[in-house]
């Protein structure tokens, strides 16, 4: 399922009348919000990054893992309230979890770097755990494989909440 986000708010978008100011009266009728230009200007080049990470997040968790929280926590041991809380911007994904994301769902290795870049920063052959997580993308490891990796260089318990 690709869902064309962009494209939809940009639908929805054009749809609402801009006057600048909120109209509380009409917004409590409709039991609706309203944007305003400004609002809508306050979004930060990271915010942007980190919505398109959480969208991107989303495609890959009903793509690989048929949009089952028991199928994703098998495959990754991510838990069912940490993806939700993810997917609806309470909590950002950690690079930690992140990797763990990748390596169970077996996504490719462009792609995993495209989600590392929309969460901090691209992988970096010259950082040891982005290496380890290359190279377990490359090698197909498991998620056991990875987690003795990461522990063996890196002394990190990947598998801790």
């Amino acid at each position: 399922m690709n869902i064309d986000f962009e494209n939809l708010i940009k639908a929805n978008a054009m749809s609402v009348p801009f006057n600048g100011i909120i109209d509380d009266i009409s917004c409590a009728k409709e039991n609706a919000a309203r944007v305003s230009k400004a609002d809508m200007l306050s979004i930060s080049e990271d915010d942007e990054k980190y919505i398109k990470l959480r969208q991107k997040l989303a495609s890959l968790f009903h793509e690989k893992a048929d949009g089952s929280y028991s199928k994703l926590e098998a495959d990754t041991y991510i838990r069912q309230n940490t993806m939700q809380t993810w997917l609806s911007g309470k909590r950002k994904a950690g690079r930690e979890k992140l990797a763990l994301f990748v390596i169970g769902l077996k996504v490719d290795l462009e792609t995993a770097d495209e989600l590392f870049s929309l969460q901090s920063h691209p992988l970096n052959m010259n950082n040891r755990f982005d290496y380890i997580v290359a190279c377990a993308l490359k090698d197909g490891d498991d998620k056991e494989q990875f987690g003795d990796d990461i522990m063996g260089y890196c002394n990190i318990d990947i598998f801790k909440n």
